[in-house]
């Protein structure tokens, strides 16, 4: 696929990295919980290519930023801090 620009793959391919990314995050931490945002960016992988308006991809993509990896991330940030007390 090189010299090949799809835009849709490309989005496909992060997304699929955020899968392993949250996923390794999930086994290392034990946060059974955090498969969901996983199984949920799979969504979005193969959401991305039934989306052809360049408009659309990118909103779909930065909400998926915004609920998977945000939420997630203060969550385990509370839960830490409640640690360290």
């Amino acid at each position: 696929m090189a010299g090949v620009y799809d835009p849709r793959t490309n989005i496909a391919f992060i997304a699929l990295s955020d899968i392993l990314t949250i996923i390794l995050t999930a086994v290392v931490a034990e946060r059974r919980w955090m498969y969901i945002p996983a199984i949920a960016w799979a969504g979005v992988a193969l959401a991305d290519f039934h989306f052809d308006s360049p408009v659309t991809r990118p909103i779909l993509f930065g909400t998926a930023t915004f609920f998977f990896m945000l939420i997630p991330g203060l969550f385990l940030t509370l839960e830490e801090r409640k640690m360290r007390r």
